[in-house]
């Protein structure tokens, strides 16, 4: 079991990782170059105007300093009518030949984007569920009925015990945690391969999104279906990927699995609206911090009913909000793009 699952989570990784290059490339040249194509015809107007204020004929746009037009048809004739520059103007055609070789153009012109838009309130929903499906996983393994009981929502007391267990010279113990610090940061830069550039409040690689999500339900998936240490790496990876996603794509408004820092914000909120500060209360990170600390609370209440139907396979559960959360970005991206 435990090889068919390192064997499952590479050749998914792998195919994903894949598919993501792809992504990046068709999503990156594009840009750059258009960005390249508009630094070039700003140099050969800079240039021009140069030219043409000390009254000699400008080589970079190959046209009197009488003529304003900026055709492509004027550029040729001009060309021909000076010899010596048909060299350049061929250089430049060129250029600009090589600067829009592969944009891909949609209305009037526009360079098509890969983007899809998120708005506050659709950040905030989507980081309450994946804060619902936190707070399941963290039910299940600090529950330790099914392995040792380790919480998975946060890393503090991991730091902490693997520190401590370190100085008692206890390898084995300090190894473990260890391991757990690294299932963590397996997830997380799963997700930084997948999604290079984000920006907030806007899925910018839907197939990377896509493939993070599908990659944490296989992690879950196979947690459903083993005891013991595994189980508990499984869930840190998936936790080290959900948090990151939510991060990146709330600009850490959204963060979903450990409630430390939303604790410690919701009390200087407190603390300022008791001083009269009443725009607090209604300020984006409280209504965002409170529904969050909610989603978690809730997702841990639910584990434990859970845990007695389904036993660890109420995994598979969260595996399919993944799923699902995955599939709806796949649609909304082709029916938009």
């Amino acid at each position: 079991m435990t090889k068919l699952m390192k064997t499952g989570l590479l050749a998914i990784a792998l195919l994903a990782l894949s598919l993501q290059w792809k992504e990046v490339s068709s999503f990156s040249a594009p840009v750059q170059h258009q960005h390249q194509r508009q630094h070039r015809q700003n140099q050969l107007q800079t240039r021009s105007v140069s030219w043409n204020k000390v009254g000699k004929t400008s080589p970079f746009t190959l046209l009197p300093p009488t003529t304003t037009t900026t055709s492509s048809t004027s550029l040729c004739s001009a060309a021909a009518e000076s010899p010596g520059n048909h060299h350049l103007h061929n250089r430049q055609h060129n250029n600009v030949e090589q600067h829009t070789n592969g944009i891909k153009t949609g209305i009037n012109g526009a360079p098509k984007s890969n983007t899809i838009p998120l708005s506050t309130n659709q950040g905030i929903f989507f980081g309450c569920i994946l804060a619902i499906t936190s707070g399941i996983i963290n039910g299940a393994t600090l529950m330790g009925l099914w392995s040792n009981s380790q919480g998975t929502a946060a890393l503090t007391g991991t730091y902490t015990k693997s520190a401590l267990f370190l100085a008692k010279r206890e390898w084995k113990t300090c190894l473990w945690y260890f391991k757990c610090l690294v299932a963590w940061l397996a997830g997380s830069t799963l997700v930084g391969l997948m999604i290079p550039e984000p920006s907030a409040f806007e899925v910018k690689y839907p197939k990377g999104l896509a493939a993070c999500l599908a990659i944490g339900a296989t992690c879950l998936s196979f947690a459903g279906f083993t005891s013991g240490p595994n189980f508990v790496l499984l869930c840190l990876a998936a936790q080290g990927i959900q948090d990151a996603v939510s991060s990146i794509m709330t600009s850490n408004l959204c963060r979903t699995t450990h409630m430390t820092g939303i604790t410690c914000d919701l009390g200087t909120y407190l603390g300022q609206f008791l001083r009269g500060n009443g725009q607090v209360i209604n300020s984006t990170k409280a209504r965002a911090f409170s529904l969050l600390a909610l989603s978690f609370s809730a997702g841990a209440f639910m584990s434990f009913p859970l845990s007695n139907l389904f036993g660890p396979r109420m995994l598979l559960g969260v595996a399919g909000a993944y799923l699902t959360m995955a599939a709806s970005i796949g649609v909304y991206f082709l029916r938009h793009r």
